[in-house]
């Protein structure tokens, strides 16, 4: 029997030119913690029992191709937040002083198409047309600063043939330096944080003379953003936000090494428009009281924008 080390996994994403066309080969490699790329079969049922008296096998029914990872995020590799989000405009802040640092402020309108490839160590696989759902930035103090990502696709091949080959970039951020602003304040109490874009996508087939897989991937409703926040004593002002339901900014930013002169690598997330909508319910007892708060973000008629994700490294551009 073969043994599969799953930690010898690899997986590829490329935006992909031509609707129902894969791209040949990927380019950009996440590294990934872990992840799964499946083509999710589904049955149909035999209803008859044809005077048997018994439940007969089941024919090939459609698939429901989707995937999923958790990777360690890049400063000179934001690319999966530009997939999410849809837009990039890229720029060099101090292009006489400063050449090599650029500027990359990407903002939502729809989702990247993309063709993946994953090396699942027992097999490769490959997905056409697939576009991330759901991206949620994670952060904990001592650790790796974290991005999980949802997608769906319109076709998955097991077995593929793949001459990709993965190059990964070094430059880790950490929840070491960082900072989290809080209606412009910086909040110094909070240990972890998370941030959740959601595309509300979903995924179907419809009656066609070639069978076996989605048709569609569309928007069902209007995109999501939200979070959570821990805190290591219990932010009273922050419950006051809650119960007045107060609008307010929320800045994360993971800061990386020096570039040139003052220009770091960062990845920093705005969301201009947030509301609390839950959390802040501790236990009293004789202990330190602390508290958790989840939010909302909303579209913020003053910025027009519900999220904004900058990314400042030495790469000139991210959406190839």
């Amino acid at each position: 029997m073969p043994n599969f080390l799953g930690s010898k996994h690899t997986l590829g994403f490329k935006p992909q030119a031509t609707a129902g066309s894969a791209e040949a080969t990927v380019t950009t490699f996440p590294s990934t913690l872990s992840f799964g790329m499946n083509a999710n079969a589904k049955h149909i049922e035999r209803k008859s029992h044809i005077g048997t008296g018994r439940n007969l096998p089941s024919r090939l029914g459609w698939t429901e191709p989707a995937g999923k990872a958790v990777a360690e995020v890049m400063a000179s590799q934001p690319h999966p937040f530009y997939w999410a989000l849809g837009g990039v405009a890229s720029s060099q802040p101090a292009v006489g002083t400063d050449p090599t640092v650029y500027l990359h402020t990407i903002t939502a309108t729809d989702p990247v198409r993309l063709t993946a490839e994953g090396d699942r160590v027992f097999d490769k696989a490959k997905q056409a047309d697939v576009y991330i759902n759901k991206i949620t930035l994670k952060g904990q103090i001592g650790e790796t600063a974290t991005c999980e990502i949802e997608w769906f696709a319109l076709g998955h091949v097991d077995g593929a043939t793949t001459t990709s080959t993965p190059v990964f970039v070094t430059d880790v951020l950490t929840v070491r330096s960082a900072t989290v602003k809080i209606a412009g304040t910086q909040d110094l109490t909070i240990p972890e944080f998370e941030i959740a874009w959601e595309n509300n996508l979903e995924q179907l087939p419809v009656i066609a003379e070639v069978a076996g897989a989605p048709s569609v991937i569309r928007r069902k409703e209007p995109p999501k953003c939200g979070g959570k926040f821990k805190f290591i004593d219990f932010p009273a002002a922050e419950l006051a936000r809650l119960n007045a339901a107060t609008s307010f900014a929320v800045v994360v930013e993971l800061i990386g090494p020096t570039i040139s002169n003052t220009y770091k690598k960062f990845l920093r997330v705005t969301l201009p428009a947030c509301q609390y909508t839950g959390g802040f319910d501790a236990d009293i007892s004789e202990s330190v009281i602390t508290g958790d708060g989840d939010f909302d973000a909303f579209y913020d008629t003053v910025t027009s924008r519900q999220i904004l994700v900058e990314a400042q490294n030495t790469i000139t551009t991210i959406n190839t």
